[in-house]
């Protein structure tokens, strides 16, 4: 029986509350014939319900080559079907990466690879003389806490050239920020005869500078105080700890950058004391170190030596921030490994009696495999880069020579001049008999066959068999997926002569169509599918769907007692366990169940559509009060004329006359009825549903002074003491 009731989930989703309120009026009048009558309903449900397909959900999406999956849902019955999203024939190709770089002779390569298929397209770097080079990679040094700028960044504002921004040293080109106040950083254009220039803000420090602090509150041996100072730059009033008098400071080894050391100048650096409460520290200088001419790095600024003779300074910890820069990562000194020291490069110190490297002669200079390009050449025009000597140091501005024609394999001309190709070498012909390419554009021939199918212009012999691209790079592509009833489509060019063939695949007798809910295919007349493999072995998932065809498994459901844990209703066939979703249960009448009040929990028996499992779930207090006429709950004994937080505001309307007059409209309580034998009138709250019971007013009396007095309170119900009934004012059956 239980689970022949469990099938009526579709009945009782297009009954609604129809059949829901005839339920529970059989069950509550003790008509147990009302479950027979449901029941023969629903074993008919089948001739009474028309899908009605809502939203699809996509479960696979399709890629290039491969169909996808969705199912669709009733919206009445809940009932899924599975359906198929034809693949889309388009790549989803991700970023080209970098095969072979171009050089000033030769072209490179750049690839990209579809990110579903793994197909592989490439294309041709045009030849460039710095194209390996490009500094737009290499980020300038923000260790004097610039934003990060591209070196040799261009920008096109709409003028004739793009922009290659150099930075103004000094005053006039950069404001240093403070605690309080960003600053700026001024750029010119370091091209002839270009006077645009572009400002950056540098974010403010936050850091404040007190040269005198005043104590606020003394320290003493068991506490820490505390003291104040106004910082010179921003006037802001900053306070820090003063330490307990028999607190003896430990100084962190790993300093905090207050300002960093540059190429001109030393930084700072902040030794904080370890303990939590402590704000005090030390200060120390950070370098900015090079080689010199005996293999000894030494400070640019200032001449300190990495390791002075005899002190003990900090055990550095070199950290590679980018290629040939190292950070210590304790005192936040650098080590610039990149570039050696040149004479004219340490300012007058004491320590200038270090050795130092002579510069190299003119034209003699060597170039490191990155450097900055001012001016790109081109086949039309020169180029300029600059870069540091890699042997002295010193800085460089070399002119580049005009570079080859970069050529447009489709047109035949240089795509930055416009020049044509003429397709010669020397005096022959520059196309490959082979293959029918220039080799010097790329350029296919155009063709122009003799009748031995031969090319008249580049010896190129007509293909007769076209042979499809191999290998990671090959390009095929599907447009048609074979199935088991038909043959499939492919596209790709011939890596011969270079016509683009479409091309058909044979029928795979294995690539069925599948009805989810027949278990047959759509296309071929192939036995249904049994959903078991060959051993007989189930082929249902644990989300009860066949993995050959997706048919759903029509579930035959057992419940599992295992000690120690619950219960657990799960199909016998395909192993799905059943969750008793909240859509799935219908309400019935069980043993137990009861209303929930102010004071008790209550219950509701529920029958599961899915699995015809009863389930019972517990119904949370209601919070609704019975109060009698002294104001006392019958159940819980809350009293009306005590209100505490969270109370219902029904309890702030209890000082009014129950005397047949209209309440305020504010008054949540709200006439229910009259209880003529216990000539009680109740009153439910608006708010809560709570009840009160009051002593039924003698209307009759109070209103028996004229028509007139019935007509100004219609509707209200009044105790008749002469009849022992109720009458309504207003009404003609007085």
């Amino acid at each position: 029986m239980k689970k022949k009731i469990g099938k009526i989930v579709a009945l009782f989703m297009a009954a609604g509350l129809l059949v829901n309120s005839f339920f529970w009026s059989a069950a509550n009048e003790g008509d147990n014939g009302a479950l027979d009558t449901v029941q023969e309903i629903q074993e008919n449900k089948e001739t009474l319900h028309s899908h009605e397909w809502g939203n699809e959900t996509v479960n696979t999406p399709a890629t290039c080559n491969t169909d996808g999956s969705a199912t669709v849902t009733c919206s009445s019955c809940g009932a899924t079907e599975d359906r198929t999203i034809s693949a889309t024939g388009e790549h989803n190709f991700g970023d080209w990466t970098l095969v072979t770089a171009a050089t000033a002779d030769t072209p490179g390569e750049e690839k990209r690879v579809c990110n579903d298929c793994g197909t592989e397209e490439t294309r041709e770097i045009p030849v460039s003389d710095n194209t390996d080079n490009k500094l737009e990679n290499q980020l300038t040094d923000n260790s004097d806490g610039t934003d990060n700028v591209l070196s040799g960044e261009t920008e096109n504002n709409n003028s004739d050239h793009d922009h290659v921004w150099v930075p103004v040293e000094g005053t006039e080109g950069r404001t240093e920020p403070t605690c309080g106040v960003s600053g700026k950083q001024l750029y010119t254009c370091s091209t002839e005869g270009c006077t645009e220039t572009k400002e950056e803000e540098i974010p403010a420090t936050g850091k404040h500078t007190v040269e005198t602090w005043t104590v606020d509150k003394a320290s003493t041996e068991t506490e820490a105080g505390s003291e104040y100072g106004t910082c010179t730059v921003c006037g802001e009033t900053v306070t820090r700890t003063i330490p307990a008098l028999n607190h003896e400071h430990k100084y962190s080894e790993t300093g905090t950058v207050d300002k960093a050391a540059t190429e001109t100048e030393d930084g700072k650096v902040r030794y904080y004391c370890t303990s939590d409460d402590c704000d005090s520290y030390i200060e120390g200088t950070s370098h900015y170190y090079r080689e010199n001419g005996n293999g000894e790095y030494v400070c640019v600024t200032c001449g300190e030596k990495e390791t002075p003779d005899g002190e003990t300074v900090c055990e550095h910890d070199w950290q590679e921030t980018e290629t040939g820069i190292f950070e210590c990562s304790k005192c936040h000194s650098i080590k610039d490994t990149n570039t050696k020291l040149v004479s004219d490069e340490i300012k007058s110190t004491d320590n200038n009696l270090l050795d130092v490297i002579e510069p190299c002669k003119e034209g003699e200079h060597i170039r490191p495999a990155v450097y900055d390009v001012l001016v790109k050449a081109t086949c039309e025009k020169e180029g300029q880069i600059s870069y540091i000597c890699t042997v002295c140091g010193t800085k460089v501005t070399e002119t580049t020579p005009k570079t080859a024609h970069v050529w447009d394999s489709k047109t035949g001309k240089c795509t930055v001049c416009d020049t044509a190709c003429d397709h010669k070498d020397g005096d022959h012909t520059a196309f490959d008999s082979q293959t029918g390419k220039c080799s010097i554009c790329g350029y296919r021939c155009s063709h122009d066959f003799d009748e031995d199918k031969k090319c008249k212009i580049c010896g190129f012999k007509e293909c007769t068999t076209h042979t499809k691209p191999t290998g990671n790079g090959a390009v095929i592509i599907t447009v048609k997926v074979a199935t088991c009833k038909t043959e499939g489509l492919v596209k790709y060019k011939c890596t011969v002569c270079g016509e683009e063939v479409t091309e058909k695949t044979a029928v795979d007798p294995d690539a069925h169509d599948w009805n989810s809910t027949t278990g047959k295919c759509k296309l071929c007349d192939i036995p249904a599918c049994e959903h078991k493999d060959k051993d007989g072995n189930t082929l249902y998932g644990t989300d009860g769907k066949c993995t050959v065809c997706g048919h759903a498994c029509e579930h035959s459901f057992k419940v599992i007692t295992e000690e120690g844990k619950d219960d657990v209703v799960q199909c016998e066939v395909c192993g799905y366990i059943c969750t008793h979703d909240e859509k799935s249960l219908v309400p019935i009448k069980g043993t137990g169940d009861k209303d929930a009040d102010c004071k008790n929990v209550g219950q509701q028996t529920y029958m599961c559509s899915v699995c015809g499992e009863e389930v019972v779930k517990e119904i949370p207090l209601s919070g609704k009060h019975h109060y009698n006429e002294s104001g006392i709950c019958q159940i819980c004994d809350d009293d009306l004329h005590d209100k505490a937080t969270g109370d219902c505001e029904h309890k702030d309307w209890i000082d009014w006359d129950n005397d047949g007059t209209d309440l305020d409209s504010a008054n949540p309580w709200k006439y229910l009825k009259t209880d003529i034998d216990a000539k009680k009138d109740i009153f439910e709250c608006s708010k809560c549903g709570s009840i009160w019971e009051r002593d039924a007013v003698d209307r009759e009396e109070k209103n028996s002074g004229s028509d007139a007095d019935h007509q100004r309170n219609p509707g209200s119900y009044h105790l008749c003491e002469r009849s022992g009934g109720r009458r309504q004012t207003g009404s003609e059956n007085q």
